[in-house]
């Protein structure tokens, strides 16, 4: 897994020079006032680690390359962490002089540090990945919305034959013996859920259609994975229409 993370943020940055330098030399180019990355990275001490540097240039410029400071940035692939371990503030004529040096110190607001962000979602996908995707899909989670139904409806059928034997705080402690609950309660509540898992079904694949037409205009993939893409949302837009119509807010 951490391979994959490596290699995809290789991609990302396959224009780049992958080398850290430790200091920017295009410090005019950059944004004023903002956290920069040019994409640079390095592997760390283990394999599990990413390096990554970090130029900050002040709200004001001088003449020429002005006042900056460059970070140096660890991030953990495994703990999922990102560490400033160094910072090195220069003057207008590039010239070090100050330097600190951290111990798993975040100095820099890393949010608004695109490439830093981008490794850290990654990161936080990991761990989503060992889901056991035949249980946690769309599919199954419809097949679960059924199974349900059928047991509210031998709870409604139980209740029926044994109300009368309960007193009133019987029915209390038990609760849910209603008729409101279990006529209007029960349906609406299993249809939210229905129509919210077929809402975000649709979301999703409308999305992933999306990408693949971006993917196909630049050449990276063929118009046969965009025609499934298309197939897939296709159909979840018609089964989530079909719900809708169908839907109706019992009271």
């Amino acid at each position: 897994m951490i391979r994959k993370i490596i290699m995809m943020l290789t991609l990302m940055l396959m224009f780049v020079s992958v080398a850290w330098a430790g200091e920017f030399k295009q410090v005019s180019e950059v944004p004023v006032g903002k956290y920069y990355s040019d994409g640079a990275y390095s592997i760390g001490s283990h394999e599990n680690e990413l390096v990554l540097g970090i130029l900050f240039v002040p709200t004001i410029k001088g003449a020429g390359d002005p006042h900056h400071t460059t970070f140096m940035y660890v991030i953990d692939l495994d703990e999922g962490i990102c560490i400033c371990t160094e910072r090195k503030d220069y003057d207008s004529k590039n010239k070090l002089y100050q330097e600190h040096r951290y111990d798993r110190l975040i100095s820099v607001p890393i949010e608004e540090v695109d490439i830093i962000v981008n490794a850290l979602k990654m990161i936080n996908i990991k761990p989503i990945m060992k889901m056991d995707n035949d249980r946690f899909n769309f599919s199954n989670a419809l097949t679960g919305i059924q199974y349900n139904n059928d047991w509210l409806k031998s709870f409604q059928i139980l209740t029926k034959f044994t109300v009368d034997k309960l007193s009133y705080e019987e029915k209390q402690q038990v609760g849910n013996l209603g008729v409101e609950m279990q006529t209007l309660g029960f349906y609406n509540w299993s249809k939210t859920v229905e129509g919210t898992l077929r809402k975000q079904e649709y979301e999703l694949c409308k999305l992933e259609y999306e990408l693949a037409l971006e993917r196909k205009a630049s050449g990276k993939v063929a118009a046969a994975e965009v025609a499934e893409k298309e197939k897939k949302y296709q159909k979840a837009r018609r089964q989530l229409q079909e719900f809708l119509e169908k839907f109706h807010v019992a009271d």
